[in-house]
């Protein structure tokens, strides 16, 4: 079944983010702004292609294998997302490196971030192989390039996970 409605997010869960100058804040009230709340700092997401061929398809659910998440957001680009936290950050949510932190974090806008944006930062969302293939099945432009093999994708995601056994002594 296609995801039609996107899912919210708990706010626990990392978010997506623009990448422009903020010319409406000085550094100082973005970092009184971000002090202590780290929330774009537990993940990292980049943009990924529109899945156009069976090798695509068979990418992403590979990264959904492993515990990510493949949005689409609202200007339709296909992005992963990946929970993993900055190593910069400490146990109170800070940057321990603020004033020599990367360009990416200081262009990035807290009026589009979590705490302070509006709104679902995407239009769809997969948590897992099964909500990505049911919606590829669910559009015929994707559906399409589902190749033979994707038989062995229909078994993995209806079985479960196989029991390992031990070989005979």
């Amino acid at each position: 079944m296609p995801l039609s409605t996107p899912e919210k997010m708990p706010e626990t869960e990392p978010q997506a983010h623009s990448l422009k100058p903020n010319p409406r804040l000085t550094p100082e009230e973005s970092h009184t702004l971000c002090q202590g709340c780290g929330m774009c700092c537990r993940y990292i997401t980049t943009e990924i292609p529109v899945p156009a061929s069976w090798k695509q398809i068979e990418r992403i659910k590979w990264y959904l294998l492993h515990n990510t998440f493949v949005f689409i957001s609202e200007d339709e680009k296909w992005n992963l997302e990946i929970p993993i936290p900055c190593s910069a950050q400490n146990e109170r949510g800070e940057c321990t490196i603020y004033e020599n932190r990367p360009d990416v974090c200081k262009e990035y806008l807290q009026d589009e971030c979590e705490r302070y944006g509006e709104g679902e930062y995407y239009t769809c969302i997969f948590r897992n192989a099964d909500d990505f293939l049911a919606y590829v099945k669910g559009h015929p432009e994707l559906s399409k390039l589902i190749a033979p093999a994707s038989v062995q994708w229909n078994e993995l995601v209806k079985k479960p996970k196989a029991t390992t056994t031990q070989a005979p002594s």
